[in-house]
């Protein structure tokens, strides 16, 4: 303890920082100089059930360069009940009111995490601490608030009174059930706040905006000079709200998600007219069908030189419209990541040729997410997609498709994919056969930047898994294997999941 004490404060910084949160806070108890230590170089506090009130007050109290804090209710595969959660924020608001009155640095950013309603219900102790503490929060930057669920508007009447003197950058609202009223409401108390000349990032996905809140927030966001990302997933915006919207879009705007809005073709063509010049557009889930494939082309050619991302997933384009959308793609020379999930296209009505075009389309594309399109469903169209994939691919997502070892005997052969890192097989339906299949075929090193592999929700044997390992440890250098997977890889050293 003492030859760390007298270590230089970079590499003490270095140190603490690869230790677990909880470890570096325990630390503090052995002896002075280690309080001293760790509180000087703790950046980012997490508070949650599983860390003791006694090390959170400890960092509260004592942690002086903290920029980050968050109070995250539960773990995330776990909600919380209405008594736990209640337990929790009355705890977070005795830690949140120490750190107001220490003589911490200014804190940057701020996440609230909850689980769902309980919390909702549950938050009002900190929440009524927050409209006190505005003062304080003034280089707050970041403000993020997520599945605290609004049971009876709570949220919305704190943050109208703690929001607007912040000059944040950055403001997520996400799954907190915020209404059309009450979206209005919030607008409206930011129409003159200091944020609308630094906000750049904002989030309110999955709420309940509808129409009526589209039209408040339409009002709000030309004031929003700066804003380069927008987030509305999964608010019931339909076509009308999309209207609403379109016009009111700043040129500043870099990154769009309106995903899972029932947007439609009519809702598309409305966002066509404002001419954005996009670097990434989520239309995922917006009910598009085969007939509906030609407004998303058109939609393209205005930030067909600076799309760099684009998911079209979870809709129903099947065969038909896939090959469609695929022919008419413009030019794009920045995509680097398509998602076509979900489309069931890869039947035997499908024209694998349309893949051919996306060499050429898309010369630098690096990601394609293909899950839960059947493949397999038709062994020769599963052979020929495999052979028109593109040899730039670095990561390739074939999860959810019928990849048993009859398959992968015809689609392993065709595969051309030398600069690919990750291969994701999550729920392929894999056996034991198609493992050995796999294990077999990468001995031949076919794969040789493979750096990580997906294969978990498959039904294969231990057997089967233990040779899957040593084949991509034997041919691919890996060094190290994380034992709650199941293989590993190479000098990079990421795992094959289970």
């Amino acid at each position: 303890m003492d030859l760390l004490v007298q270590l230089d404060a970079a590499v003490l910084s270095r140190v603490l920082s690869s230790l677990p949160q909880r470890q570096a806070l325990a630390l503090t108890i052995l002896a002075q100089d280690w309080l001293r230590l760790v509180a000087a170089h703790l950046w980012r506090l997490v508070v949650s059930p599983d860390l003791s009130p006694g090390l959170a007050q400890t960092a509260a109290t004592h942690c002086v360069r903290l920029r980050e804090v968050v109070f995250q209710s539960s773990q995330a595969a776990q909600a919380s009940t209405e008594p736990e959660a209640r337990a929790f924020w009355l705890h977070a608001a005795g830690i949140w009111r120490s750190l107001l009155t220490t003589p911490v640095a200014p804190l940057r950013q701020l996440t609230l995490r909850g689980s769902g309603e309980a919390d909702g219900k549950s938050a009002g102790p900190f929440l009524a601490e927050l409209p006190k503490s505005a003062g304080n929060c003034m280089c707050l930057r970041d403000f993020h608030v997520e599945n605290i669920i609004d049971a009876d508007d709570g949220i919305v009447k704190f943050l109208l009174e703690f929001l607007p003197p912040l000059p944040l950058t950055s403001l997520r609202l996400r799954n907190c059930n915020l209404k059309g009223s009450e979206v209005i409401d919030l607008c409206r108390a930011l129409q003159m706040a200091p944020m609308l000349n630094s906000l750049s990032d904002l989030d309110l996905s999955q709420n309940a905006m509808s129409e009526e809140g589209a039209g408040a927030l339409a009002q709000l966001l030309p004031g929003v000079s700066e804003l380069r990302s927008l987030a509305l997933s999964g608010n019931g915006l339909g076509p009308v709200g999309l209207a609403a919207l379109a016009n009111a879009l700043p040129p500043s705007l870099k990154h769009l998600d309106l995903s899972l809005n029932g947007l439609g073709t009519v809702g598309l063509a409305v966002l066509q007219q404002a001419n954005l010049r996009l670097e990434s557009l989520n239309v995922r889930g917006n009910w598009l069908g085969a007939s509906d494939t030609e407004v998303l082309p058109r939609l393209l050619r205005s930030m067909s030189d600076s799309i760099s991302r684009l998911d079209v997933g979870q809709n129903k384009l099947g065969p038909a419209g896939v090959k469609d959308f695929l022919d008419q793609l413009p030019p794009l020379p920045k995509l680097n990541m398509l998602s076509l999930a979900e489309n069931q296209f890869a039947t035997a009505d499908f024209s694998p040729s349309s893949f051919g075009q996306l060499a050429t389309s898309a010369p630098g594309l690096e990601e394609i997410n293909l899950n839960a399109n059947l493949l397999g469903s038709d062994q020769a169209m599963l052979c020929s997609i495999c052979a028109a994939l593109p040899s730039t691919l670095r990561v390739l997502h074939l999860g959810a498709s019928s990849l048993d070892g009859s398959n992968l005997m015809v689609m392993l052969p065709v595969l051309n994919l030398p600069c690919l890192e990750c291969l994701s097989l999550v729920q392929a339906r894999l056996d034991d056969r198609g493992t050995a299949m796999l294990a077999e075929w990468l001995q031949k090193k076919p794969l040789p930047k493979l750096q990580q592999m997906d294969v978990s929700g498959n039904r294969i044997t231990r057997e089967a898994i233990a040779q899957l390992q040593n084949s991509l440890h034997t041919n691919l250098g890996c060094t190290s294997v994380d034992r709650r997977a199941c293989a590993f890889l190479h000098p990079a050293v990421s795992t094959v999941r289970l």
